[in-house]
């Protein structure tokens, strides 16, 4: 376990300075996440300490940052809708055992030495996930900026709906979520070595609170701004509960065979560890020391977190890139700033809950709102449109179908759509699994060479290839011969540079004559 192989004293002082950021990045939040899935503010809570406390300890990462995630407030809170049959906190207990089950599938996928499945995925379906994500936070979240309930079930309804919810807004919430949107906005221009210390999410949170004091809306009663009158008190507050017997909860498995859980336990699974792994590849790239994860042991450490937060009442876990970035930003060298995070997350409950339970809920939408907007930028879709015709239209059709239907729609047919993409741009259906690949070893030298298509899901044979034990100390990838690349097999050749070095070898790549941006056409 790398956990406890990589703490060491010399990293203390910048793990704490990190770790003490993050807690205060993560606390705000892991809280709005938990809320924004149809959950108690506590679940949200659990899964960051338990991720931080646990996973940094039993996981395989170094720099990574376990916790709740807002790319899963969209799956957390199908899975609790459909499994509720009208009573939210009977969905929330079923789904807890759909949780369990899930980090069970997980440890034996690590065992089982499945962590690198992540690769698989194209990367336009991955992007038109994350997108369509982004546009679900958004329109989930209006009706918490305006402090108005919603009449519409679906999320096409509540757009529709959504000249209502202003004509009817409750003012002095809606005042609340601007001002921090605001601030939020604001804090991005606000020189880094002030944001490194008050992160814009927390200052967010302060404004919210100033703002629930100066209101007093701890308590309910009529309150007057420009010129009308309105009811305010608690319900716009953020719920949080911490005695024993009220901020923990515990699974109920009485649906667990239904049809209902096994599409929730596939969802959480499926979604949560291809985000997690592909998180965990990302921040790796970011790692100054360029140090390379455990994917299986990742997933063995991810299993035992999401097995206790079933068990308690946590959120499921992942790798949040988010959080991870501020972590190698703030300078953080080990897993302790991970542990350190949870810890200080699990103390400021202990010691401040009232002060927790003042928050406005405004104030935590406008934070998962500007998430929402980061990754659901138009960037995103024009950068998809750059990468050809058949990345785009795979992002698309991931994007709009998880909107309208599904999150396993939009990337069962996005998959198909790039999968057919491919077939008609030639690639010969043999190759999609097993390119066309020939390795020898000549003295000090592994040469390894791939002609034909090499399309996503070919990376696994070629890395295989690659990373075969032997006493070469050099590793030439010789991709002269390819005719056909995709931009996710030449992402993931590139992380490939890393994986070999962390082996003590050098890699040397020969692309394909007409390579360009990453894409090679027949």
């Amino acid at each position: 376990m790398i956990g406890f192989k990589e703490i060491k004293k010399e990293y203390f002082a910048n793990d704490l300075m990190s770790g003490f950021v993050l807690f205060l990045i993560a606390l705000p939040l892991c809280v709005g996440i938990a809320l924004g899935s149809g959950a108690p503010a506590s679940a949200g809570i659990i899964a960051g300490c338990v991720g931080g406390i646990l996973g940094s300890l039993v996981g395989g990462v170094r720099l990574s940052i376990n916790g709740p995630a807002a790319g899963m407030i969209v799956v957390v809170l199908g899975g609790i809708n459909s499994l509720s049959d009208g009573d939210a906190l009977l969905g929330f207990k079923r789904f807890l055992s759909c949780v369990v089950i899930v980090g069970i599938l997980q440890f034996l996928s690590g065992l089982a030495r499945l962590g690198r499945l992540a690769l698989l995925a194209p990367l336009p379906v991955i992007h038109g996930m994350m997108a369509a994500i982004g546009s679900i936070i958004i329109i989930k979240q209006i009706p918490v900026l305006l402090g108005v309930k919603p009449e519409a079930k679906s999320l096409i309804g509540i757009v529709g709906e959504i000249p209502r919810l202003i004509q009817n807004m409750t003012t002095p919430i809606a005042v609340i979520a601007l001002v921090s949107f605001l601030v939020l906005v604001a804090w991005q221009f606000v020189p880094s070595k002030v944001t490194r210390f008050l992160p814009g999410p927390l200052m967010a949170v302060v404004v919210g609170l100033i703002a629930s004091f100066q209101f007093g809306m701890i308590d309910v009663h009529m309150m007057d701004m420009f010129g009308k009158t309105f009811e305010i008190g608690p319900k716009f507050l953020v719920p949080l509960k911490v005695s024993a017997d009220t901020f923990f909860t515990f699974p109920l498995f009485d649906k667990i065979l239904e049809t209902r859980s096994l599409i929730v336990i596939i969802s959480v699974f499926l979604i949560g560890s291809l985000e997690s792994q592909l998180s965990t590849l990302a921040v790796d790239k970011m790692d100054p020391e360029k140090r390379v994860s455990d994917y299986n042991q990742e997933f063995i450490g991810k299993g035992l977190v999401n097995l206790l937060c079933g068990l308690i009442g946590g959120l499921p876990v992942i790798t949040e890139i988010v959080r991870s970035s501020a972590n190698v930003a703030n300078g953080a060298k080990s897993p302790l700033s991970n542990f350190l995070h949870g810890l200080f997350m699990a103390v400021a409950v202990m010691l401040i809950p009232t002060l927790l339970a003042q928050i406005p809920l405004a104030a935590l939408a406008a934070i998962l709102l500007l998430i929402g907007w980061r990754l659901s930028h138009p960037k995103h879709f024009i950068h998809a449109w750059h990468q050809g015709l058949d990345g785009f239209i795979a992002f698309v059709v991931t994007w709009s179908l998880t909107i309208l239907d599904d999150l396993l729609v939009g990337i069962g047919v996005g998959f198909l759509v790039y999968v057919l993409a491919q077939l008609i741009k030639g690639v010969n259906p043999k190759f999609f699994l097993k390119p066309e690949i020939h390795s020898k070893t000549q003295g000090s030298k592994l040469h390894v060479e791939v002609s034909g298509a090499l399309v996503f899901s070919g990376f696994l044979s070629l890395s295989s290839a690659c990373l075969v034990e032997t006493e070469a100390s050099e590793v030439l990838l010789d991709l002269a011969r390819v005719s056909t690349m995709d931009d996710s097999a030449k992402e993931n050749v590139l992380g490939l540079e890393n994986e070999i070095r962390s082996l003590g070898k050098k890699l040397t790549i020969i692309w394909p004559a007409t390579h360009h941006s990453g894409a090679v056409h027949a």
